[in-house]
């Protein structure tokens, strides 16, 4: 019987880091898009529908309504952060939608007030939302700004 060998391929070696700096900058560009919009509030959204609605009352249209307000300010607003991103240079940008992002997907923890809040909370989503995920952090490394 003849064994079988296999290697383990090095992982590491495959992996161009170069400085300290490149790497911190593949670090919090990965961190950034794991907690960005498309990751977080995109893949996400369908899981809370029923406790949402179970917990205010809540059509299931009436908290998608939501989800819709986001993707459509999403859409609208791309092309102006696009713009502010070349302009202004990646990382600020990055540091200002996702602080505002991180506080807005805080803020759904407050809920009270009725569903306005979650649409006005929504609409803040979609506004930061490209600032906080794929498209700013693809400019990172292309800004001589950054």
């Amino acid at each position: 019987m003849s064994s079988v060998n296999f290697a383990i391929p090095d992982f590491c070696s495959l992996i161009p880091l170069g400085s300290l700096r490149q790497s911190r900058v593949v670090l919090a560009a990965c961190l950034g898009v794991m907690a960005g919009f498309g990751s977080l509030f995109v893949y996400t959204f369908s899981v809370f529908v029923k406790p949402l609605a179970a917990e205010f009352g809540w059509s299931r249209e009436a908290i998608s309504g939501g989800f819709a307000i986001a993707a459509v300010t999403l859409g609208l607003c791309s092309p102006l952060l696009g713009r502010w991103i070349d302009r202004v240079g990646p990382r600020r940008i990055i540091l200002v939608c996702m602080t505002v992002y991180v506080c807005a997907i805080a803020s759904l923890s407050l809920l009270r007030f009725g569903l306005w809040q979650f649409y006005v909370t929504c609409f803040v989503l979609g506004v930061v939302g490209n600032g906080a995920a794929h498209l700013a952090y693809s400019q990172h490394g292309t800004s001589n700004r950054s």
